[in-house]
C-alpha cells in the first residue's frame, strides 16, 4: 500500500512504479503484491540507515543472511 511504502521511507518519482528512498536515495520499481517495502527496502540497500533502524537489528541481520544463501554466498 501506499502507507507501507511512505512508512518505508519511500516517496513517488512519478515515473510508473518507481519510489526513491528519501535518506539512501535508492530507488525500486515493479512492486509485487506480496512485496514488503521495509524488506525490500534493506535487502537492496543494505546500507541505508534508515532502513536498518525501520527493520531492527534482528530482523535487518536475518534480510541479509537470507539475501546471502540466496546469492550462493556463504
Amino acid at each position: 500500500s501506499v502507507d507501507d511504502l511512505v512508512r518505508a521511507g519511500f516517496y513517488y518519482t512519478g515515473t510508473g512504479t518507481i519510489v526513491t528512498c528519501f535518506f539512501c536515495n535508492g530507488s525500486l520499481q515493479n512492486w509485487g503484491v506480496k512485496d514488503n517495502p521495509a524488506i525490500e527496502h534493506a535487502r537492496w540497500f543494505p546500507h541505508c540507515g534508515y532502513a536498518k533502524q525501520l527493520c531492527g537489528e534482528d530482523l535487518y541481520r536475518k534480510i541479509q543472511e537470507s539475501k546471502r544463501s540466496s546469492q550462493g554466498l556463504f
